[in-house]
């Protein structure tokens, strides 16, 4: 009987302790002096403090799955809890951000949301109009480079600015005026 008790404290004072390696040395004690009932004793009592791989070899080597089969129950069932509560919040936090993103989504954009989302631009060329689109200005009509009305002929046009005689060139290049740019 003293020797039960013993083994009784050894197991209590290894749970007390929060120390893997003591309960593991203690469940390799056990094992070697070929004591599966205080084997199974402490996978119950300090199941928390010991490595599945650990009951996993020790079982296998002694062969002794039949003791360590509640200890792999309990720690399966404490693992799935475990997952289905961090998957349960991952999809609530998924659920909540797509949530905010779609009220951004519906929320109109201010001025000055937009300058800061459009880097390179300021102020001033979000609130002027594309060249060429000035009021006034009709489709067709000379406009200086920048869109200003009543520039040079030939000037902000597409190959404006450059000298073409009249005629033919037969072959030679007159083109030596290259303009201002």
């Amino acid at each position: 009987m003293c020797i039960r008790d013993r083994y009784r404290d050894a197991v209590e004072t290894a749970q007390e302790s929060k120390d893997s390696e003591i309960v593991e040395d203690l469940l390799k004690f056990f094992l070697e002096n070929k004591n599966k009932e205080f084997f199974t004793v402490a996978l119950y009592t300090c199941y928390d403090l010991i490595r599945p791989d650990v009951v996993l070899e020790l079982s296998w080597r002694f062969q002794l799955f039949e003791y360590s089969i509640p200890y792999f129950v309990q720690i399966l069932k404490e693992l799935t809890h475990r997952v289905e509560t961090v998957q349960k919040k991952h999809e609530d936090r998924e659920k909540k951000e797509e949530k905010q993103a779609q009220q951004q989504m519906n929320q109109p954009l201010d001025i000055g949301e937009m300058v800061m989302m459009m880097p390179g631009l300021n102020q001033m060329q979000m609130l002027m109009p594309p060249p060429g689109s000035m009021p006034g200005v009709l489709p067709g009509m000379n406009t200086m480079p920048g869109g200003m009305p009543g520039g040079m002929p030939g000037y902000g046009q597409p190959g404006g600015g450059i000298y073409q005689p009249m005629g033919g060139n037969n072959g030679m290049n007159y083109n030596t005026y290259q303009g201002p740019y």
